[in-house]
């Protein structure tokens, strides 16, 4: 896989779902308007979870950093 191919893992996918459709019910219960921000959770679910899975992945590689540059000479 090249290192810009989405890599989604079973934890990163399981924290960002959690998180994005927390986040929707909470909305959605404070505003009265569940349907909607329901929905909402379910796209920052979905974009958190790929968010988590980079992050949790990179760590695993050990890198750093975002741009991977952990370690490299300056």
């Amino acid at each position: 896989m090249s290192d810009t191919d989405p890599e989604f893992t079973a934890a990163g996918v399981g924290i960002g779902v959690g998180v994005g459709l927390s986040i929707g019910v909470a909305l959605g219960v404070a505003l009265d308007n569940l349907a909607l921000w329901m929905g909402v959770g379910v796209a920052m679910g979905i974009s958190f979870s790929l968010a988590f899975s980079q992050a949790l992945a990179d760590e695993s590689n050990g890198e750093d950093d975002a741009n991977g540059e952990a370690g490299r000479a300056q």
